[in-house]
């Protein structure tokens, strides 16, 4: 016998919680572990299968400095670079990304990530193009 799915556990005596029509559906007892969605065949009692949640693990790309600026529109370029000229914490993030020793922009780290966020943040660009950014897709 399979068994039946426990829908509620009570705590207590069911005919003096519930009216009579409900209190005939609890069965007059469960191991204490008992819990909602588990299975009792009156001896044996098997818990509920919870699937272990699914990490998905978000990888970022790595691209030249050339590429991490195409993803930005023509009309993002210019505002930023506007920017540049009267906020520092744009001009240090593009400070490092125009500076020659570096080969590619690790979209995935979080200097990076936290720059663009600014930049939506001031509003340079839009906050739903935070996320296309940080797919690295040019477009």
């Amino acid at each position: 016998m399979d068994g039946t799915t426990i829908r509620e556990v009570a705590q207590g005596i069911p005919a003096e919680l519930y009216h009579s029509s409900i209190a005939v559906h609890f069965t007059a007892s469960v191991p204490d572990d008992a819990e909602e969605g588990d299975s009792w065949n009156g001896s044996v009692l098997t818990k509920k299968v919870v699937p272990e949640p699914i990490q998905q693990e978000t990888t970022y790309k790595r691209l030249s400095p050339i590429e991490f600026k195409l993803l930005f529109t023509g009309l993002e370029r210019i505002a930023i670079r506007a920017a540049k000229e009267t906020d520092p914490l744009i001009a240090d993030f593009y400070d490092i990304i125009d500076d020659p020793r570096i080969t590619g922009i690790e979209l995935g780290l979080q200097s990076t990530q936290d720059g663009i966020a600014y930049l939506a943040l001031i509003g340079l660009i839009e906050p739903d193009r935070v996320a296309e950014i940080l797919s690295g897709s040019i477009k």
